[in-house]
């Protein structure tokens, strides 16, 4: 389904608008309101919608970790090992969903977005996961200054950061979702990245996950290029005005209302 009036394009825009500034305020994606919205709303095959969303995903990410970047936000090493891990990973679970029948990758979505809504407004914290450490010889010791200024001082295990990276860009590639609700459980609570880093670092990593993922759905034709791009343009918008506000305001009341949507498109998902 294409857009042919002015209200669906108006309605792709800000339907791109609102998702850019949830996505970039919390380092995900924005798939988990993309497949929904393209499959829900717009009758797209389920395949398609997953297709049509990463590619949406590219003008969100790309727009927020560029205004990170500028501000010194991202931990480039991280990212690149993340990267490195994630894009072969991504291509390979886009290239599988040809095999994999509609109903399986519905299942599967809704529940990784369950997940997501039940961590987001119950605002889990899974204090006893910091503590896991696997052995590895050397700790990544980083500490990076903003351009205002703040300090992050932090070390990580990169064993363990490149086997969640991998895992990241599967998902990415299989469920249509920008990597970020892997990304982000594994910084914050495994790795013990400051939260405002992961963020940032979690828009670089998702921009190369879903840029990888929607070329494998590109050769199984799976992008709806019109509303990629009335949506996409909303996207890029939002990430700008997203990332902002990430460095000015406590996101929680955000985070619980995004929680709370996420849990009730599950249901609408499941009951369809």
């Amino acid at each position: 389904m294409v857009s042919s009036t002015p209200l669906e394009v108006l309605v792709d825009l800000v339907v791109g608008l609102l998702t850019g500034i949830y996505a970039s305020i919390f380092g995900f994606g924005g798939g988990f309101i993309f497949v929904p919205y393209f499959y829900l709303g717009l009758s797209m095959p389920f395949q398609k919608a997953i297709g049509t969303s990463l590619a949406s995903i590219i003008l969100a990410t790309g727009s927020a970790a560029a205004t990170y970047s500028f501000n010194r936000r991202v931990d480039f090493k991280l990212g690149l090992l993340l990267l490195v891990a994630a894009s072969p990973m991504a291509f390979l679970g886009a290239w599988l969903t040809r095999f994999f029948n509609p109903s399986f990758l519905r299942i599967f979505f809704s529940i990784l977005q369950a997940y997501a809504g039940l961590s987001l407004f119950l605002e889990m914290r899974f204090e006893r996961v910091r503590k896991l450490r696997f052995t590895f010889p050397v700790l990544w010791k980083r500490v990076l200054r903003d351009r205002r200024g703040a300090s992050f001082s932090y070390e990580f295990n990169p064993l363990l950061a490149a086997l969640g990276g991998a895992g990241a860009g599967f998902l990415s590639g299989m469920a249509g979702i920008g990597g970020g609700i892997v990304n982000m459980p594994l910084m914050c609570l495994v790795l013990g990245i400051p939260i405002h880093v992961a963020v940032a670092t979690s828009e670089l990593a998702t921009l190369i996950n879903v840029s990888s993922g929607s070329i494998g759905h590109l050769l199984a034709g799976n992008i709806d290029f019109a509303r990629m791009v009335t949506v996409g343009l909303g996207a890029l918008l939002g990430g700008q005005i997203g990332s902002r506000i990430s460095m000015r305001v406590k996101p929680k009341i955000l985070r619980k209302t995004l929680g709370l949507v996420l849990i009730l498109l599950t249901v609408k998902i499941v009951l369809s």
